[in-house]
């Protein structure tokens, strides 16, 4: 049984951590080869105020992705996925008109009797740049756990640089420049 978890356990960091990263930009954001501290700052109760209010963008409202989306957006960047490995869960992130960001996430992944489980919720400001948006002050908590063993992931907290976006229709595509050169697309639905 060990085997089989330390063998998941980086399978699950990826899929889980592929938004998160500190970078210096360039139309999408790196994600942090090594998975990152499991919390952060105590969960906000509310969003910060935001610095300036942003004029209203297409980019402002909710937005959900199945985490088995996320789960085939990453695997596929580096082939096929495990077999029978599943995600099931959600993750919704909030772009308001006064510059909040708000991001959680709730789910389940793995196969057979190995599985894990994700928990996060973060709160914000974003700054909207027509096709980037730029976190700022994002704090919250994220908790992962694969057969019992917490694993440390990235969050949205770890995004520091410029993220690439496109909104057509009820859709947002939103791109993350990972550090081996893998450009891994998230379509989120309106929510």
């Amino acid at each position: 049984m060990r085997s089989k978890v330390l063998v998941w356990i980086p399978v699950l960091a990826l899929v889980l951590a592929a938004c998160g990263g500190a970078g210096d930009g360039g139309g999408g954001t790196t994600a942090s080869p090594t998975p990152r501290a499991t919390t952060s700052p105590p969960e906000p109760t509310e969003a910060p105020e935001p610095t300036e209010a942003p004029a209203a963008s297409a980019l402002v409202g909710s937005w959900v992705i199945d985490l088995d989306d996320r789960l085939d957006a990453v695997l596929s960047a580096y082939g096929t996925p495990p077999a029978g490995f599943r995600c099931s869960g959600t993750e919704t992130i909030s772009f308001g008109e006064d510059g909040a960001f708000r991001a959680s996430m709730s789910g389940r992944c793995g196969t057979g009797d190995v599985t894990g489980s994700v928990r996060a919720r973060f709160a914000g400001t974003h700054e909207d740049r027509g096709d980037t948006f730029v976190l700022h002050d994002v704090g919250g908590r994220v908790t992962a756990e694969v057969a019992g063993v917490e694993i440390p992931v990235s969050s949205w907290a770890d995004v520091t640089a410029p993220v690439a976006y496109r909104v057509t229709g009820d859709r947002l595509e939103v791109v993350f420049d990972l550090p081996d050169g893998v450009q891994v697309r998230f379509v989120y639905r309106a929510a």
